[in-house]
């Protein structure tokens, strides 16, 4: 631990964050998401996407495991993976169509990188029912909440 006032570099951070991991010291979800913020402000996006794939798989309700799958698209969108990071906003969506926010980043990929439409090949049904699956929930969020 470094003393208060005194900065604290990644060189420090990570044994330290590694060592709670094994010790199960902080739960793992907030040791691992710390993990992924450390490797994504140091440039290493392999090892912060293998914290949010672990981190997904943990995922123990939809909002969560949504979540956990935008994170793993925006990482594969700042390493230019556009037809993964595609894959993975579908992924939210289809997880959680109650937050439309993947489906806005989805959507927005998708006209700024065309291309890689031709890269999934189950793209127009996957988009088509989660357009549909967001537009249920809406309704459906419109019709529970009160008046």
């Amino acid at each position: 631990m470094a003393d208060a006032g005194t900065p604290v570099t990644g060189k420090q951070t990570e044994p330290q964050l590694l060592h709670q991991l094994q010790t199960k010291e902080r739960p793992e979800v907030f040791v691992r998401w710390d993990l992924v913020c450390l490797y994504v402000t140091t440039a290493r996006q392999s090892q912060a996407l293998d914290q949010v794939r672990h981190l997904v798989d943990m995922a123990g309700i939809p909002e969560q495991k949504a979540s956990y799958y935008l994170a793993l698209a925006q990482l594969m969108e700042l390493r230019q993976h556009f037809a993964d990071a595609a894959t993975c906003y579908l992924s939210a969506v289809e997880t959680n169509p109650a937050d439309p926010g993947g489906l806005r980043r989805l959507e927005a990929l998708l006209e700024n990188h065309p291309g890689i439409r031709r890269r999934i090949p189950d793209l127009i049904p996957r988009l088509w029912k989660c357009r549909m699956a967001v537009e249920r929930a809406a309704l459906y969020g419109l019709k529970t909440s009160p008046p």
